[in-house]
C-alpha cells in the first residue's frame, strides 16, 4: 500500500508534466507516449521503481526520499537511458532558500502572493534550484549539475 502523501505528490508530478496516471494491485503506473513507469511501496519507506529504457527495462530500489528524484531524472531524459540518483541531500525549503534567496524571508513572501492570488501553476525560477508552484506543491529540482536531489513539498 503508497503512503498517501507520497501517492499525492506523484500525482501532482503526473499532473504537471502532463502524464496519466493508473494504480492496480498496489502498483502505481504512469506513463505518456515515451516513458512507463511502474512505481511499488516495497517497505515502510522504501519503493521499487520500474521504467522504459531503450531496449528494455530497468529497475532501481529507492528510499522514500528519492522517488521524486528518480522520477524527474525518469521524465527529463532525453533518450530512453538509465537513470542515475543524484549523489547528495533532497533539496528542502531550508537548501531552497540558502541556495536562491539572501533575503531568507524572500520565498515566503513570493509563495504568499502566490497563493493570496490563486494562481495554480508558477515557474517562480531559480539559477541553482529550480522551484515552480503547482496546486499548493513546490517542484524542487537542481538545475547546475544534478547532485541536490530533486523534491516535491507540499505547502
Amino acid at each position: 500500500m503508497h503512503n498517501i502523501e507520497v501517492k499525492n505528490k506523484i500525482k501532482i508530478l503526473c499532473e504537471f508534466f502532463s502524464y496519466k496516471i493508473t494504480y492496480e494491485n498496489d502498483i502505481l503506473r504512469i506513463f505518456n507516449p515515451k516513458n512507463e513507469i511502474s512505481i511499488k511501496q516495497t517497505n515502510k519507506n522504501q519503493y521499487l521503481i520500474i521504467y522504459n529504457t531503450n531496449n528494455s527495462y530497468d529497475e532501481i530500489e529507492v528510499y522514500e526520499n528519492e522517488v521524486f528524484d528518480a522520477l524527474i531524472n525518469i521524465i527529463y531524459r532525453i533518450d530512453l537511458e538509465k537513470i542515475e540518483l543524484n549523489e547528495f541531500e533532497t533539496i528542502t525549503l531550508e537548501i531552497l532558500k540558502e541556495f536562491e534567496y539572501s533575503d531568507k524571508h524572500k520565498l515566503e513572501d513570493t509563495l504568499e502572493k502566490i497563493i493570496k492570488q490563486n494562481i495554480e501553476n508558477k515557474n517562480i525560477g531559480g539559477n541553482r534550484i529550480l522551484h515552480k508552484y503547482y496546486k499548493g506543491y513546490l517542484i524542487l529540482m537542481d538545475d547546475l549539475n544534478g547532485c541536490l536531489k530533486s523534491n516535491v513539498i507540499k505547502l
